[in-house]
């Protein structure tokens, strides 16, 4: 495939991608989201979208272990905010320093390591 072709299909990615957390997700994270959103995940989403649209919202989201609401409200979320711009600052609260420390770890990681990133968000 040309060089054309590959920026074009970048963009188109990158554009798509600035829709939502879950398509940012679905795009850029299919090793950290390989199975379909359960509606509890969906309505993560959402809730994480909305305050996106509506700032100064407080939303806390509670569920079982194993959910994965610190990859969806964190890393997830934090990594469409940087690659999207959507944050000048991001704040990370964590049970402790460690958890939040290792919650940086996991983004660091990407922005570095994967490559889709990498590809479409050069300037990062």
């Amino acid at each position: 495939m040309n060089n054309h072709l590959l920026d074009q299909a970048r963009t188109i990615r990158r554009d798509q991608s600035s829709v939502s957390v879950k398509v940012f997700a679905e795009t850029y994270l299919k090793n950290r989201f390989f199975i379909k959103p359960s509606p509890a995940h969906e309505e993560i989403y959402e809730l994480i979208d909305k305050a996106h649209r509506e700032r100064g919202q407080k939303n806390i989201v509670a569920g079982p272990r194993r959910l994965g609401k610190t990859t969806l409200v964190t890393e997830a979320d934090i990594l469409y905010s940087i690659c999207h711009r959507k944050e000048q600052y991001i704040l990370v609260l964590a049970r402790d320093k460690s958890t939040a420390g290792q919650i940086l770890s996991n983004v660091k990681h990407e922005l570095e390591a994967n490559q889709k990133i990498h590809d479409d968000f050069p300037e990062l």
